[in-house]
């Protein structure tokens, strides 16, 4: 299906402008797939939008923690 190839595509970009965290880039194209069918299901913009921020709070958090307790 065109919609599932221009997810993958679109997640594989997304994985590699983040190619700055390598060990990242495997939960990021899944970032990517998520986001590309959050969009595909809904039709909104806001949708992948909430949850791309909220994966980067999630980020900030587990990053502070580690930071301080690690």
């Amino acid at each position: 299906k065109k919609t599932g190839l221009a997810i993958a595509l679109s997640a594989t970009a997304f994985a590699a402008v983040h190619f700055s965290q390598p060990h990242a880039v495997p939960a990021l194209f899944f970032l990517g797939v998520l986001l590309g069918a959050a969009y595909a299901r809904t039709g909104k913009l806001f949708v992948p939008i909430v949850i791309h921020a909220a994966f980067n709070f999630k980020t900030l958090v587990w990053e502070t923690l580690e930071r301080q307790w690690g």
